[in-house]
C-alpha cells in the first residue's frame, strides 16, 4: 500500500488534493486523533470533514479510483 500512497502522492498535479502519511511508531497523538486502529488506515479529508475511511489492503486501481472520485 506504501508504494500505491508514494505513486499516488508524487503523480498528484491536483491542487484541491494532498498526501500525508502518518507514522504510528513516532505520531501517537496524531494516531489518536485520526482514530487509527489498524493499518493501513487511508483516510480523506475534505478541509477538516472525513469523506472515507479504509482500513486493510486495497487494490491499487479501487484506492486510485476513489480518491479521485472523491475529489472530482
Amino acid at each position: 500500500m506504501k508504494h500505491i500512497f508514494d505513486e499516488l502522492k508524487n503523480n498528484n498535479q491536483q491542487e484541491n488534493l494532498s498526501f500525508h502519511d502518518v507514522n504510528i511508531e513516532d505520531d501517537m497523538a496524531g494516531v489518536e486523533w485520526l482514530k487509527i486502529r489498524s493499518i493501513p488506515t487511508i483516510i480523506v479529508f475534505k478541509w477538516d470533514e472525513e469523506l472515507w475511511r479504509k482500513t486493510g489492503v486495497v487494490a491499487p486501481i479501487e484506492l486510485k479510483e476513489w480518491i479521485y472520485s472523491l475529489t472530482n
